[in-house]
């Protein structure tokens, strides 16, 4: 799904998912969030530092027991003891120069400690990336503050009423907007061509009439064929930890034999124009026992300037268990269908075209220019037109066209969907959808799932106004009018289309419903951020005028499982975080641990550690510096070659001679090194203390 406009608004992924099951929801800005990497990289560098000591430590045990004439092992010992971090075993040139030139242990000892060292590197290279890993989401999640919105009002009030339509006509008008935002391709004969759907969705758009169409309600070749269905996850509106859902969507629509009748005044009445009545079925307060079928009247004589303009009915389809609010239209008895019902009769007369158009709902035929009046619409003439600024005029060839379009939903769900029907249900319409969630949450045996019941409320509530006809009676709802070129010919403002190659039906009918689709996907979004409030109070409009809906516990829960997205603000979740901040306390802990292993009195590490404390740089420093002490008092000739002096050399090479004084007298020098004379010196005197 290629809706990058909408994904700047909504949805979700796997890490939101995980981070709304797993709970402990934590919001930072972006500076904190950073900040929290920063304290946590240093923590683990700190703690590969404490680990490498320990492997250093383990590792110089194992060569601990020494043997003659290995100079370079002990070498190794030294920096074993005084390379703190693995930079320095890779980088300095001991390490590398015993596996090339030392002996057979001495290049073993020094290999595994570079292994091990270079291993500590891994180690501190992933422990960031495993920082990666850790479930974060940009933006923030839902609080308690949520609502639907206003809620139905009966049409027997007629102020809250008026009020909940404007506000209903300004929330579709908006959800055509982000759908034209959208960059959706309404052209295109296919879903994935499309651009703004899943490759499982569908699109089909055909020539011939749909199977379930009636002959007389419906011609082939010209029928406007439109089918699409889309699903919907919960993901898709934001909504995390709901896993196995599917909410479907289906419509379709095609074009209606035009139904006209011109209409008789009533008794001792004259009209001043020819009407024309339209019969699709009766609509209260305007059907009669002369004509029954009586849906909307029309003049031959359309208002000028106002360009195509669409008329809508709808009637959801009955279900006992959700009575009333019933449209007043009813549907003639060819045109019903098993579903939520929308007629939109788009009035095309008050336009004109500069060519020749075959669209099934934008067909032209060129205007009637002769000055005798014409017999039907296709040569009326009443305004005498003949040309605008040089071209021939060409008029719609009907004055209305009238779609039908006919809405089901469709629900696949694992846990509130029993396995006989494979978790899959057909509802209809949106009264079968409403009575369909009562029953869940009116079922005691029920598991309790409150995010996943407010999210089937959710939805419920959103289809009960989110029907073509909603979106088509929008001030937006008409694509073709964004082409029209206004003008005035003979002091009548006339609207031309200069365009008829870019504007068709089966666009139309696209748009609106994909428009239906974007309210669902925004439907999470509006509900958490209260986003109807704003037109709702631009509107000029006041709390205490409408109802408003009532939250609940269901709801509540599917929006504290919502994210919004917003680049300002990662949402992670406590967990992870706790978890891996215990695990280095206890580790760095453990790496101090050697008072606690000497307790048990463990002998062969109190010698280890000795040893380790002696090949310190503090000690090694001490013991070089009573060496030095040791030659001035002597004098500088017994130290010259081939005086029977003392022969020297690096600190950390060869043999050194250390002379001893007693009581001012010199004694003959033992040749050794400086690291054994130490440890002689310390044994003496734990023998003496002994």
């Amino acid at each position: 799904m290629s809706s990058n406009h909408l994904e700047g608004l909504v949805g979700s992924d796997a890490k939101w998912d995980s981070i709304v099951s797993q709970g402990l929801l934590v919001k930072l800005s972006t500076r904190e969030f950073t900040v929290l990497i920063s304290i946590f990289t240093v923590a683990f560098a700190f703690l590969v530092a404490r680990l490498f000591r320990v492997f250093s430590l383990l590792t110089f045990g194992m060569v601990i027991r020494e043997r003659p004439n290995e100079h370079q092992m002990d070498q190794l010992r030294v920096a074993v003891v005084n390379f703190r971090t693995p930079f320095h075993v890779v980088g300095e040139s001991i390490t590398w120069r015993v596996i090339f030139r030392g002996r057979e242990r001495e290049r073993k000892f020094a290999l595994a400690w570079l292994t091990g060292a270079i291993g500590f590197l891994l180690l501190g290279l992933s422990l960031p990336v495993l920082l990666s890993k850790f479930p974060v989401s940009n933006g923030f999640a839902g609080g308690s503050s949520c609502s639907f919105g206003l809620a139905v009002v009966d049409k027997e009030t007629p102020r809250p009423r008026s009020i909940f339509d404007a506000y209903l006509r300004y929330e579709q008008q908006n959800a055509l907007s982000h759908t034209d935002a959208d960059g959706c391709n309404y052209a295109a004969f296919s879903a994935e061509s499309v651009g703004c759907l899943r490759p499982n969705d569908t699109i089909k758009k055909l020539p011939s009439c749909p199977t379930h169409a009636a002959k007389t309600a419906c011609a082939d070749g010209d029928a406007l064929n439109f089918f699409g269905e889309y699903w919907l996850t919960p993901s898709d509106l934001g909504v995390g930890n709901i896993p196995k859902m599917k909410f479907g969507v289906a419509t379709q629509c095609y074009k209606v034999i035009d139904k006209t009748q011109e209409l008789a005044p009533p008794p001792n009445v004259t009209w001043p124009f020819r009407v024309f009545g339209l019969l699709y079925g009766p609509i209260e307060g305007l059907a009669d026992v002369v004509y029954p079928n009586l849906t909307e009247r029309i003049i031959r004589e359309e208002a000028h300037g106002r360009g195509y303009n669409v008329h809508t009915y709808s009637v959801l389809q009955e279900d006992s268990s959700i009575p009333g609010d019933q449209s007043p239209w009813t549907p003639r008895e060819d045109l019903h269908h098993d579903g939520d019902i929308s007629l939109l009769i788009y009035h095309l007369g008050a336009t004109y075209a500069l060519e020749f158009g075959e669209d099934p709902l934008f067909q032209t035929v060129p205007l009637n220019k002769s000055s005798s009046a014409g017999s039907n619409w296709v040569d009326d003439n009443p305004e005498h037109i003949v040309s605008w600024r040089g071209y021939d005029l060409f008029k719609p060839a009907t004055q209305t066209v009238s779609v039908l379009c006919n809405t089901t939903y469709k629900l696949y769900d694992a846990k509130f969907i029993g396995k006989e029907s494979g978790h899959y249900v057909e509802l209809g319409g949106y009264k079968k959808l409403r009575a369909f969630v009562e029953n869940l949450k009116n079922d005691t045996n029920r598991v309790a799932d409150p995010p996943r019941l407010g999210f089937l409320e959710l939805l419920a509530d959103i289809a009960h106004f989110s029907g073509i006809e909603v979106s088509s009676a929008a001030p937006n709802g008409v694509l073709a009018n964004n082409l029209l070129l206004s003008d005035v010919i003979q002091q009548f403002d006339f609207k031309i289309q200069r365009f008829l190659d870019e504007i068709s039906g089966q666009k139309e009918l696209t748009r609106l419903f994909l428009s239906t689709r974007t309210r669902f996907i925004l439907a999470a979004r509006r509900a958490v951020l209260n986003e109807w409030m704003v037109p709702f109070l631009q509107l000029g409009f006041h709390f205490d005028e409408v109802v408003l809906s009532s939250e609940n516990e269901n709801l509540t829960a599917m929006c504290r499982a919502t994210l919004i997205p917003d680049s300002d603000f990662k949402t992670t979740t406590a967990r992870p975080w706790v978890i891996a901040a215990c695990v280095w306390f206890v580790t760095v802990l453990l790496t101090y641990s050697a008072p606690v292993i000497r307790k048990f009195g463990w002998g062969l590490a109190d010698e280890i550690e000795r040893k380790w404390m002696l090949r310190k740089a503090g000690s090694l420093y001490n013991q070089l510096t009573r060496d030095q002490s040791v030659a001035s008092e002597v004098g500088p000739k017994q130290f010259e070659p081939g005086n029977g002096g003392l022969n020297t050399s690096s600190l950390l090479g060869g043999r050194e001679i250390h002379s001893h004084l007693d009581q001012g007298k010199t004694e003959s020098a033992e040749g050794t090194s400086l690291i054994g004379a130490q440890e002689r010196q310390v044994e003496m005197r734990d023998f003496r203390s002994g």
